[in-house]
């Protein structure tokens, strides 16, 4: 897990200016369109790292831009729908990367937002700490009670 490449410039490899932390992962989630007739259920993808702004994904559908989108992933609590919006689309050998910014329309989604990336922030450290340094046995006891 970690974070995106940055410039010395303080900007990521596309030029953005990050704000806050960005977490490597592989997770699994759908896509769905919010449509006239309700939602529509579009395709599995492959989420590939978050932040509290959005999270890059894998599919090898095409995303339907300038659209109200939901991107259902699993929880703890069951499942999140979080809204947003396709910001940018790339192709590399038949697989789409797009970026997807978090639209939130409520407090709800806000919650549920910064609880799924809380999340992945969690995992994120237990994942980068090294137990060994925690032995039950210490060998300097000079100063110790007892």
């Amino acid at each position: 897990m970690g974070m995106d490449s940055t410039a010395s410039n303080g900007h990521s490899i596309n030029g953005e200016r990050r704000n806050v932390p960005r977490f490597g992962m592989l997770e699994c989630g759908v896509l769905w369109l919010d449509g006239e007739g309700g939602p529509k259920r579009l395709y599995p993808v492959v989420i590939t790292n978050a932040s509290m702004g959005g999270v890059q994904m894998r599919s090898k559908d095409t995303p339907p831009q300038n659209a109200r989108l939901f991107l259902e992933l699993g929880s703890e609590n069951g499942p999140l729908y979080l809204p947003g919006e396709v910001r940018y689309v790339a192709e590399t050998d038949g697989v789409k990367t797009f970026g997807f910014k978090f639209v939130p329309e409520s407090d709800d989604d806000r919650e549920a937002i910064a609880q799924y990336v809380l999340m992945l922030a969690n995992q994120a450290s237990s994942e980068t700490l090294d137990w060994s340094s925690f032995s039950s046995e210490r060998s300097d006891t000079q100063g110790a009670p007892g």
